[in-house]
């Protein structure tokens, strides 16, 4: 089903593999070492590099993505640099290889709203010394921010997305760098959410609002508060050029938390 659901930060083409002057998360910050467990992650379809997104490290092996990020690949370079530029062999080498795993009811968006758009990141054979993220309880959206009525409320979002589209798709600004915003909870329980998603406000105030997610900026964390804990990760926005409403997709529900059990120690 193709509605105007655009999967978001989607799976991000070869073109966007090539940096280009401009920002990423869309009317952010540079994250510079704030979130150093946040990723650029290269896919491979076929044996070929396909797509990036962003990912979060849970533990020395393990990185947390979208389903629609692993969903079909063949593997997955992980760029651990801030900007991931500095690797040389990129995107066709150098990295972390590691093996992406999709959870097993993802149906590429053929239902909507997707209920299960998570997958996992396991490491080959390097590990990661660094800060991680914190998986959250059960709940914890809710239970941060429900006294808001469901609305308001800011969370921390991390990717190494695009600053924008302009003004159609093959015009893309891109930027190696993380960056960071602070948007606002739009709501959690309308159909698009589904109690499942997080509706994030994107680009508030061109510049002068507390920013948006973009392509690319897909697997990445919104995190809860100031902290480290992920409340979701970016699965889809609705508007083509990165503005309006984008949705993650929530890690503290029993359906996605048994299937990261699964796996993660």
């Amino acid at each position: 089903m193709r509605r105007k659901i655009l999967f978001i930060f989607v799976t991000i083409a070869l073109l966007l593999l090539v940096a280009l002057p401009a920002s990423a998360i869309v009317w952010g910050q540079p994250d510079g070492d704030a979130h150093p467990y946040v990723v650029n992650v290269v896919f491979d379809v076929d044996g070929s590099p396909s797509h990036r997104c962003s990912a979060s490290f849970l533990n020395e092996e393990w990185l947390l993505t979208a389903g629609h990020c692993t969903f079909g690949t063949s593997g997955a370079r992980v760029y651990t640099d801030n900007p991931y530029t500095n690797d040389p062999g990129y995107p066709f080498s150098g990295g972390l290889d590691a093996i992406p795993i999709t959870h097993p009811a993802y149906d590429n968006f053929a239902t909507f709203p997707n209920t299960s758009d998570v997958g996992l990141l396991q490491l080959t054979s390097d590990s990661w010394d660094g800060p991680t993220a914190n998986l959250p309880d059960l709940g914890a959206v809710d239970d941060a921010y429900q006294p808001h009525g469901n609305r308001g409320g800011e969370m921390i979002i991390v990717g190494f997305g695009v600053q924008g589209i302009f003004p159609n798709p093959n015009l893309v600004q891109a930027d190696p760098y993380r960056y960071n915003a602070d948007p606002m909870i739009v709501e959690l329980n309308s159909a698009n959410s589904g109690g499942f998603n997080i509706h994030l406000s994107s680009n508030p105030g061109k510049g002068n609002g507390s920013g948006g997610a973009c392509f690319g900026d897909s697997g990445g964390p919104a995190l809860i508060g100031d902290s480290d804990t992920i409340g979701g990760v970016g699965s889809f926005v609705l508007n083509l050029n990165c503005v309006g409403a984008g949705f993650y997709y929530r890690v503290d529900t029993v359906h996605a938390q048994d299937f990261l059990n699964m796996y993660l120690p």
